[in-house]
């Protein structure tokens, strides 16, 4: 291992964290980093090889998931992941995400994970991420296992040419300006043809693509996405959307546009390498759509090409949401396998939470590791009542966290009805505040949160739970 670490933990473990790494490596220099953002550009411009320290981690944002992370990026000649307290389970996981070991700080024993130049991948639990992207040094590639749906593979396993490309380092994208809308008499204009952004550098990564999920209808996944989209477009991020319920959509309508942007093609002959970024319309400079199909009765020819969609979207854009139907179509599984995030929805209505857990293991069957999985309880009360019960350890939620989103009340609806989402955060809207705090959150954990002061002042953003039963109240102007 190497004997210059960095390190993302929590102040008061500190001394505890340098002790157990000491019993593990000797003498070894830490530097500490003060945020998930800063400790990926220490890595990526490290000029020698660099072990990484995760956790333990105070608050909303998740030690293993950061270490998964940072594993699946490959920069860092060692991950290793430091909690106050774990599980067999934990260690598992952790070791199918890529992570070199585990220490229990509550033992100041390390639990040692086996060589990464032969990961075992067995069983329903292999995670759908690219070993290829792995630095020379660590990972011989001709002896990685060749995975058939891995993130963005249609560039990266399959050539063998392009091999010495993949193994290069992964630098951070640059971050855009702050963009404005763009829109012709409040609507957004005709299908807008967009080529591939240019890579800052050859080895620039694709973005992340986080998806919304749910195992039933109504839990608000289409107004989530529309605001985190927003909140990370304010905060000069590129930012593509797509609506994969290819049936009966309608992202659309909450920025005001008048149909959606249609994927179905005029023909089968279309669908040959087709050129998916001009089927997109834009709702402002760097804020684009894509989906659902204008006719229904097209959907199932669009579902073969969703992941080709997907890999187009996620090397043209900073990150990628996507809106998904209730019901389990070919295209949502493959969006799920694709994807960096799988946040599971919910709501506080009876029965969310078991629609919660089947849908979770079916995920964790379509070989999404368990470390990629978040669970959201939408529209939940400043004091947390009336909330399902959502926080058990079901297959496929044993490293799962819940991040809540607070109910906004009827200006929410009223703003979505009327195509005008970016009104809620004019408004100060509770609910359009935590949806940029999750946002936030889980570009945080991937180390793609940009370094803008709106953005960090979302990621630290915590609202208290009121102490009386009394709802805020606006006053007339």
């Amino acid at each position: 291992m190497s004997d210059v670490w960095m390190a993302l933990c929590s102040e008061a473990y500190r001394e505890r964290v340098e002790a157990a790494l000491c019993t593990v490596v000797g003498d070894a220099r830490i530097r500490y980093a003060p945020s998930a953002h800063d400790l990926r550009t220490w890595v990526q411009e490290s000029k020698r090889p660099v072990g990484v320290v995760i956790g333990p981690l105070e608050g909303a944002m998740s030690a293993a998931n950061t270490a998964a992370a940072m594993a699946k990026d490959g920069m860092a000649a060692s991950v290793v992941l430091m909690v106050s307290s774990g599980s067999d389970a934990l260690r598992q996981r952790m070791l199918q995400a890529g992570v070199s070991s585990v220490v229990d700080l509550s033992t100041a024993e390390q639990k040692s994970m086996p060589d990464l130049d032969e990961p075992a991948l067995s069983g329903d639990d292999v995670p759908t991420m690219l070993w290829a992207l792995a630095p020379k040094p660590l990972v011989d590639v001709a002896r990685l296992p060749r995975v058939e749906r891995a993130w963005h593979a249609d560039d990266a396993v399959t050539r063998e040419d392009d091999q010495e490309e993949q193994t290069k380092l992964i630098a951070m994208p640059a971050n855009a300006s702050l963009v404005t809308r763009d829109l012709v008499n409040g609507q957004a204009s005709a299908p807008v043809p967009r080529a591939p952004r240019e890579r800052d550098k050859p080895e620039d990564p694709a973005a992340p693509i986080i998806v919304l999920a749910s195992g039933r209808g109504g839990v608000g996944k289409t107004a989530l996405v529309a605001t985190m989209a927003v909140a990370a477009h304010k905060w000069g991020l590129r930012v593509a959307m797509c609506d994969l319920d290819l049936w009966f959509g309608n992202l659309y309508s909450c920025f005001g546009l008048s149909g959606p942007a249609d994927l179905a093609p005029s023909s089968p002959e279309e669908l040959r390498d087709r050129d998916w970024l001009s089927c997109g319309k834009r709702v402002a400079n760097g804020l684009d759509l894509w989906g659902p199909c204008e006719v229904p009765e097209y959907a199932e020819t669009v579902y073969p090409h969703v992941a080709e969609l997907l890999g187009q979207l996620s090397r043209s854009y900073d990150v990628v949401l996507v809106d998904t139907s209730v019901s389990f179509t070919d295209a949502v599984a493959q969006c799920v396998q694709q994807c960096d995030r799988l946040v599971l929805t919910v709501d506080t209505r009876e029965g969310s939470g078991a629609a919660q857990s089947r849908l979770a293991a079916l995920a964790v069957r379509l070989g999404v590791a368990r470390t990629r999985i978040v669970r959201l309880a939408n529209r939940c009360g400043v004091r947390g009542r009336g909330e399902p019960l959502i926080n058990r350890a079901d297959i496929g939620l044993e490293t799962a966290r819940t991040i809540r989103v607070l109910d906004g009340g009827s200006e929410v609806s009223d703003c979505l009805a009327e195509g005008r989402v970016e009104e809620l955060f004019d408004l100060g809207s509770r609910f359009a505040e935590s949806a940029a705090h999750v946002m936030a959150q889980l570009l945080s954990e991937l180390g793609r949160l940009p370094n803008t002061p709106e953005a960090r002042l979302a990621l630290e953003t915590k609202r208290e739970r009121s102490r009386w039963g009394f709802g805020r109240k606006r006053e007339a102007m």
